[in-house]
């Protein structure tokens, strides 16, 4: 009876993790050496850190967010420490925020295909997803 007892102590502490829904990313054009990925993540029941992320499509995948710099330019770089995601909050990635950058492409991304992205949590460790591949004008995933 104790190993029961200490077995739902583990899961309730365990909880809901972190979630990766509607990945989407813009189609390319031929020679096009870059691309972004875009989802909703929404927070488990705790505090959570998207720390990076991973593809088999591009040479390098990096988590990304557009910021204005001291020059008062919108410039986009690369997020240092993660990005917070709250217990039960959600955190979108869109155009001209936070996304996902898949640099050195290795084949263009075409419409209707899809890219697939591993997102490394500190917490919830690692979501697989398959990113729809939508039209190159594409502001979210309600685009198709």
């Amino acid at each position: 009876m104790k190993w029961l007892l200490i077995m739902l102590i583990a899961v309730t502490a365990a909880g809901a993790e972190a979630a990766v829904g509607k990945p989407w990313s813009r189609a390319t054009i031929n020679g096009a050496e870059a691309g972004a990925v875009f989802a909703v993540i929404t927070g488990g029941d705790a505090d959570d850190k998207l720390m990076a992320a991973e593809s088999t499509a591009s040479n390098f995948t990096e988590v990304h967010e557009h910021a204005l710099g001291a020059d008062g330019v919108l410039a986009m770089r690369e997020v240092q420490g993660g990005i917070a995601i709250p217990a039960k909050g959600v955190v979108e990635l869109k155009p001209r925020s936070y996304h996902i950058m898949l640099i050195g492409l290795k084949a263009p991304l075409i419409k209707g295909a899809k890219v697939p992205v591993v997102f490394v949590f500190q917490r919830a460790g690692r979501i697989a997803v398959e990113a729809e591949i939508l039209d190159p004008w594409a502001m979210s995933a309600d685009d198709r």
